[in-house]
């Protein structure tokens, strides 16, 4: 059997004269194409990687900001403003409010968030080592968050404290009362933590010097 080599009058599966070339040149450029695309989709995954490392960066340094906002020694009646933050963040307000879309109230309360997980470690570290009793357990909790909370001595110069913040304090105080298994949310414990609370907070904003008389307000 002879074979014809390919060619301009070269005929192979029924591809007529010239079909492997045009093959060869369609399959070329699906190759290219894909080549393209690779390279389209390493560019758009290293964009993405420098968009999410320029947002950490970001909210390191608007937390870092706010840090040093709350912590610096009181300033009564001063409230802290996404001006300040910004100002000594050196961020736009354009990029604050795309990190924190409901302002100074949404980024402190973060800062609070991580205080009271920090507290709730401190107090399950302290009950598990005395082996306490109910009454110690609330007494312990109390101390800890308002020993926390003397950290912050501008944390509540805002114009309204929001509900959350309340929450996530009465949180570590409604573990210590509460003894049964039922969820927190809608326990009459939590109720108790609420006021409890509302009331540290309250004292705090009013009279914040550590003593012995401060915590003698806080009846539990």
């Amino acid at each position: 059997m002879a074979y014809t080599p390919l060619g301009v009058n070269a005929q192979w599966e029924g591809i007529p004269s010239g079909g492997l070339q045009r093959l060869a040149r369609v399959g070329a450029l699906s190759l290219g194409s894909m080549s393209e695309q690779r390279t389209l989709d390493r560019s758009a995954i290293a964009r993405q990687k420098a968009a999410q490392t320029k947002n950490r960066r970001t909210q390191a340094r608007l937390f870092e900001s706010a840090m040093h906002h709350v912590t610096a020694p009181r300033r009564a009646q001063q409230q802290i403003t996404v001006a300040s933050i910004c100002k000594e963040a050196g961020v736009s307000s354009t990029a604050f409010y795309y990190q924190f879309e409901h302002g100074v109230a949404e980024l402190l309360g973060e800062v609070l968030d991580r205080s009271m997980r920090r507290v709730r470690r401190q107090i399950a570290r302290d009950i598990e080592r005395e082996l306490s009793s109910p009454d110690y357990r609330v007494a312990i909790a109390v101390y800890r968050v308002v020993e926390e909370l003397f950290r912050y001595p501008n944390l509540f110069e805002v114009e309204t404290v929001p509900r959350r913040w309340v929450q996530l304090i009465a949180q570590p105080l409604a573990e210590a009362i509460v003894s049964d298994d039922r969820d927190l949310e809608d326990h009459p414990g939590m109720v108790i933590a609420e006021y409890h609370a509302n009331a540290i907070i309250g004292l705090l904003g009013r009279d914040y010097t550590p003593s012995f008389e401060f915590f003698s307000k806080l009846v539990v």
